[in-house]
């Protein structure tokens, strides 16, 4: 029960785990920031690759075009 005037009963853990929360939450958000900056580059590293593939492959049929009909 609590007086008028007394403060209020304070718990000695409350702030040692609200900074480990925020600590915590910090990590997690860092976490996932770099995760999606990772997954950006993959995206475009995957889509070079692509792209080089095809212009690769489109060289050999033009090439191979250009003997067969002597062009």
């Amino acid at each position: 029960m609590q007086f008028e005037g007394e403060p209020p009963p304070i718990d000695p853990t409350a702030i040692p785990l609200a900074y480990e929360r925020e600590r915590a939450r910090r990590q997690m958000r860092r976490d996932r920031r770099r995760a999606h900056n990772r997954a950006h580059l993959r995206f475009f590293i995957t889509m070079l690759i692509l792209v080089l593939a095809i212009g690769v492959i489109a060289l050999l049929i033009w090439q191979k075009t250009q003997t067969l009909f002597g062009i």
